[in-house]
């Protein structure tokens, strides 16, 4: 329960935020794309400033963007250097280029798994209590990630 009050907390929070320059944050209202905050990978979707729809990205709270899912293309955000784009996944996962797919995915790091909504949750350690609400997981590794 403390979990789900936490995010539903987290969730106002990010609604509440303020614009800057006039570009709105994830969440907030938008009449279309050029409300919301492209250089947070940010689109309007349905009057709400979100990440690319069809789970390709999701929001990262930690970095307050759009980055890739877990599973998914890594999202490949311009760097400093217009030449250069850096490769965003979200948290506890890492990029991985395949060359024999020409692909980049964001692969979940050692000890998480892949959820369902794109996360990278922590696999219980040995002893620890189990829970079915994808925070910690007993799953087998192999069926919940790609790697």
């Amino acid at each position: 329960m403390l979990i789900g009050t936490s995010i539903s907390l987290l969730f106002l929070l990010c609604q509440l935020q303020p614009t800057v320059g006039g570009q709105r944050f994830f969440n907030q209202t938008c009449q279309d794309d050029t409300d919301c905050d492209e250089s947070r990978g940010l689109t309007c979707v349905n009057q709400v400033c979100q990440c690319t729809p069809y789970g390709e990205t999701i929001h990262s709270f930690a970095s307050n963007r759009c980055v890739g899912a877990a599973g998914k293309s890594c999202y490949m955000h311009p760097s400093d250097d217009a030449n250069i784009q850096q490769p965003l996944c979200i948290e506890n996962s890492t990029c991985h280029q395949y060359r024999f797919a020409y692909s980049q995915l964001c692969i979940c790091d050692d000890n998480f798994y892949q959820t369902k909504d794109g996360q990278c949750a922590p696999v219980a350690k040995y002893g620890q209590a189990c829970r079915d609400d994808e925070q910690l997981s007993c799953g087998d590794r192999i069926s919940t990630s790609i790697r």
